[in-house]
């Protein structure tokens, strides 16, 4: 079963999670990714270089071939979606093309398949997820989100390793 935690994403990391960074696929003129708002804003702002280093990893892996100024096209997307950063202790997770579309949950439910594939090559990874796709994404976390988190994450080998981080708003 997934751990829920009341404990904020930036609180599990100094515990020693992997923060899950819900990303876009979205390049600037100068091809680093676009990381503006919500968690990638406290990302880029802690990690000043992961622009470029995810911009990089966005044009290599994940939509090769992708030019600066444009988001990938769902069909561009041929390779790896899942970037893990083991020096800073992220995993980039796109939920979206463009940062300013509504987030996709076909590119979610992928993107959750890779990171259950990370769970199982790295028994040593234990990683702290927000509500992915849910917030500035826009999706239903109940109806639309969690249902494809439960059937990736929630399995007996994986699933003592990932929290999902619900801290409370008041």
């Amino acid at each position: 079963m997934i751990v829920t935690s009341p404990q904020d994403l930036w609180s599990l990391h100094r515990a020693g999670f992997y923060v899950c960074d819900p990303t876009n696929l979205t390049l600037d003129a100068a091809g680093r990714a676009v990381m503006g708002a919500g968690i990638s804003r406290v990302v880029r702002e802690r990690w000043p270089n992961t622009p470029e280093r995810l911009g990089r990893w966005i044009s290599t892996y994940s939509a090769p071939g992708i030019k600066p100024g444009q988001a990938a096209h769902p069909d561009e997307c041929t390779g790896r979606l899942v970037f893990l950063d083991r020096a800073a202790r992220l995993v980039y997770l796109p939920t979206k093309y463009h940062w300013r579309e509504r987030a996709d949950p076909a590119l979610i439910e992928r993107g959750l398949g890779e990171l259950a594939d990370l769970l199982r090559a790295h028994p040593d990874l234990r990683v702290a997820l927000p509500r992915l796709g849910s917030g500035l994404g826009g999706l239903d976390w109940e109806g639309e989100v969690r249902p494809l988190l439960m059937a990736a994450l929630d399995h007996p080998d994986i699933s003592p390793r990932v929290v999902l981080a619900t801290p409370r708003r008041d």
